[in-house]
């Protein structure tokens, strides 16, 4: 079968046939159909992802991952050949470690992640480990695929945002493929005024599609005047989701913060920021950090997206187009998400 694989970190992804999978006991094979491009996979293409220690090279990546079933293992009762399903992919491999426990098993300290530990989705076809991380779906498996990370991370966000019927939620980054989703989410979810900041017309009309009330321009000095503008008595947003996670938008974000706000940094990216502690203590403001949803966040956004609260911002590309996919979100012009799509 086809896949584009990495061999060496630092150097661009390169196209190879390998052996397609035998699915044994409890094991499914997808034939892929959907394959979202994440910033973390150019993450682990430059080598700045902070698990690589545990990677094995060469590797399949791409972890947002929907399709057909294909072929199971003898052991699976449950999912038939030809079903269209989308794709868990943050397997913990010690289910007696708390954080499987806990039902979190995204944190397991043994992971087993498709994308990064095994193969995952820029290939013809994928070999799921279990068939509890497959979900059947009626989606078009490019639009299903983007849930495995973009949608279950936005919606992890949110929830840790802890948000009040009567609160405001800032979104920064609003107009990527993340920032669409948490702006859809929060909507779905009830929040009466979202406040989306971007740098670029389109990312800001993406934003504004994707149902946020104000879109403000995050590259203009008075950006933080209009928030507070923007909010009751000028006291600043009660949440802040931001996507970025770089100095500056953690330095002027951080800043607009009611008292009691919570500042959620979302994702593997992002620099160092500076702040004074000042900010925890005297503002009573919290700084919460999260990576990815776990299974039953994976569900509840399956049934969002399906019943048409969510619709995720997709562009359809080729297999073979998946390195300058990734060299485009290194350049910061893209809006939505890429998805690979394989017929």
């Amino acid at each position: 079968m086809k896949a584009v694989r990495l061999f060496q970190f630092r150097e661009e992804l390169k196209e190879s046939e390998i052996d397609t999978p035998k699915p044994r006991g409890k094991q499914v094979l997808l034939r892929v159909r959907g394959a979202g491009v994440c910033h973390t996979d150019l993450s682990i293409r430059e080598g700045r992802f902070a698990l690589k220690h545990m990677m094995k090279l060469p590797v399949t990546l791409g972890h947002e991952i929907a399709g057909v079933v294909d072929e199971v293992g003898e052991e699976v009762y449950e999912i038939s050949r030809g079903e269209n399903v989308v794709v868990y992919p943050w397997i913990g491999v010690d289910e007696a470690c708390v954080y499987c426990r806990m039902g979190e098993e995204q944190h397991c300290d043994k992971p087993g992640w498709l994308g990064f530990i095994s193969d995952g989705g820029y290939a013809e076809y994928v070999l799921v480990p279990h068939y509890r991380y497959v979900y059947r779906t009626r989606l078009d498996p490019a639009i299903a695929s983007t849930l495995s990370c973009s949608g279950i991370t936005a919606f992890r966000a949110f929830k840790e945002a802890n948000l009040r019927p009567h609160e405001t939620l800032l979104v920064v980054g609003a107009g990527g493929g993340l920032g669409t989703l948490a702006v859809g989410i929060a909507k779905a979810r009830g929040c009466p005024k979202v406040i989306a900041v971007d740098i670029g017309e389109e990312k800001l009309k993406l934003a504004e599609e994707a149902g946020a009330d104000h879109v403000l321009s995050g590259d203009r000095d008075t950006v933080s005047e209009e928030i507070l503008e923007l909010t009751e008595g000028k006291r600043g947003v009660e949440a802040v989701l931001d996507f970025v996670g770089s100095k500056s938008t953690f330095r002027v974000y951080s800043r607009i913060l009611a008292k009691m706000g919570r500042y959620v940094k979302v994702g593997t990216m992002g620099e160092t920021p500076d702040f004074q502690y000042p900010l925890l203590t005297q503002r009573a403001v919290r700084i919460i950090g999260t990576l990815v949803g776990n299974r039953e966040d994976m569900l509840q956004v399956l049934k969002m997206v399906e019943a048409g609260l969510v619709k995720p911002r997709i562009t359809k590309i080729k297999l073979e187009e998946v390195n300058e996919a990734l060299n485009r979100l290194e350049r910061g012009n893209i809006s939505g998400r890429q998805v690979v799509t394989l017929a």
